[in-house]
């Protein structure tokens, strides 16, 4: 296979690897909206192993600070949104 690094590779990159990101990003939102229906109010102590858990089910890691805002979060009833740009 020859790969050549013709102008506009980056975008044409970005348009192969799109649908993917968006499925992934996907997955990540199911995740959050249904951690949120279930945890709103909860202690953000009890949401954190629970979303470490879900987050490595879907194939990713998160750090400790990235896992305590979003369980904060979640327990607010603050709505996260993940977007693809």
């Amino acid at each position: 296979m020859k790969i050549s690094m013709t102008p506009g590779w980056e975008k044409e990159l970005e348009k192969a690897i799109r649908p993917a990101v968006r499925d992934i990003a996907s997955d990540y939102q199911k995740m959050f909206d249904s951690l949120s229906r279930r945890y709103k109010g909860s202690p953000a102590s009890e949401i954190k192993p629970v979303l470490r858990r879900e987050w490595a089910r879907i194939g990713g890691s998160i750090s400790d600070p990235e896992l305590s805002e979003y369980a904060c979060l979640i327990s607010e009833g603050t709505r996260i949104q993940m977007r693809v740009k």
